[in-house]
């Protein structure tokens, strides 16, 4: 493994505040299906911000130039290719803006007319695989093959980046890759993709969340004043019980970040008993209520209230760095958004009955790596 590697020529690094603020505003501007790399570039600007640091990885971000997806004549394009890549690390995510698109191609394989709420659960890998097939569409097919055509060298690249940063390089990590992907990569990649979770992902929009902000304070309000139940941030001796309930393990470091913009509920005792964090990517991380708690609306409380905190970080950072007009963001157009397992039916219940919706299924998964072995 080469101590260093040149950037994927398609790649354009983005590496400085000013750009990293720009940056932030281009993405917010695809949301909702954008919410992941929205909340990576978000959590550098935050971090940049009050810590005055650099990441681990100087250029964590990345946007490729604009690949054109050539026309039936492969003179005039009749569409261009955006990706987006964040290496962290120890983890890589990677997604392509023509995704909304190629989605409802995937669900026009079961049915044309696919609602909104349908998407989610009809633009799987397996229909996309369909769609390629079945659609003589030269913009799905190429906007497929754009795609496809970095990931050998963003794999290659991320590898090196954990070997410098002192992680594992033999296994890359990828999250928040959109399912659709799931074959088309493993295909690529001669079926060495190893799945690690699946999950759907929900958002709520600012809009939806300053509906219920009124009834969040007075619920709180009523808990305290009955129960004595008070609302506020989990601090670090938290995070060892909020690691031993949590059904996905992650080690304590991880958890220490997690807290760092967190909500929880504590008793008279001071004892907490219900909380949620943050994930790197702003998703909610580790909601979770004790059994002795529950069926009081805490976890509704907490959620909404952590997604209340996601949007207006949001909305702080893109107006202070002067990339947005506070007027210029609609509260419809910003998202919190949180990740849920596939098997986890009463959680991806209990979000929908708090106002969030589904907009798809992604993965993580890993690719042993192997520095003389090229993909097909």
């Amino acid at each position: 493994m080469p101590s260093s590697i040149s950037i994927p020529s398609l790649l354009q690094p983005i590496s400085n505040e000013d750009a990293c603020s720009s940056y932030l505003a281009e993405l917010h501007n695809e949301m909702p299906y954008a919410a992941s790399q929205f909340g990576l570039v978000l959590t550098t600007a935050l971090e940049r911000r009050q810590a005055g640091k650099e990441p681990v990885v100087k250029q964590p971000h990345f946007r490729s130039k604009a690949i054109p997806v050539p026309g039936s004549d492969n003179k005039e394009p009749i569409d261009f290719t955006n990706i987006d890549v964040t290496v962290s690390g120890h983890v890589t995510t990677f997604s392509a803006r023509c995704e909304p698109f190629l989605m409802r191609a995937a669900a026009a394989v079961v049915d044309a007319k696919s609602s909104a709420e349908e998407l989610a659960d009809r633009a799987s890998s397996e229909n996309f695989s369909k769609a390629l097939k079945q659609f003589d569409d030269p913009l799905i097919q190429g906007h497929c093959e754009n795609f496809l055509s970095l990931i050998p060298a963003i794999l290659e690249y991320s590898s090196a980046e954990q070997a410098r940063v002192g992680q594992d390089p033999t296994n890359v990590g990828c999250y928040c890759i959109n399912d659709i992907w799931k074959d088309p990569i493993n295909s690529l990649l001669d079926n060495r993709l190893q799945l690690w979770t699946r999950a759907v992902k929900f958002v709520i929009s600012e809009e939806d969340l300053l509906k219920v902000e009124p009834e969040i304070r007075a619920r709180c309000q009523q808990l305290e004043e009955e129960q004595g139940l008070v609302l506020g941030p989990m601090v670090e001796s938290d995070v060892k019980l909020m690691i031993e309930r949590n059904k996905i393990s992650f080690d304590e470091e991880y958890g220490k970040w997690i807290i760092k913009r967190s909500m929880c509920f504590r008793n008279k005792q001071g004892d907490m008993v219900a909380w949620g964090g943050t994930h790197g990517d702003f998703s909610i991380a580790a909601l979770h209520v004790l059994p002795e708690y529950r069926k009081a609306g805490l976890g509704k409380l907490i959620l909404n209230s952590l997604a209340l905190l996601h949007v207006r970080l949001a909305r702080d950072a893109l107006t202070s760095s002067g990339s947005k007009e506070d007027d210029a963001i609609p509260a419809s157009s910003l998202f919190a958004h949180s990740d849920c397992v596939e098997d986890n039916l009463p959680t991806m219940a209990f979000m929908e009955r708090c106002g969030w919706r589904r907009i798809g299924n992604y993965l993580w998964f890993g690719v042993p790596y192997n520095a003389n072995a090229e993909a097909n």
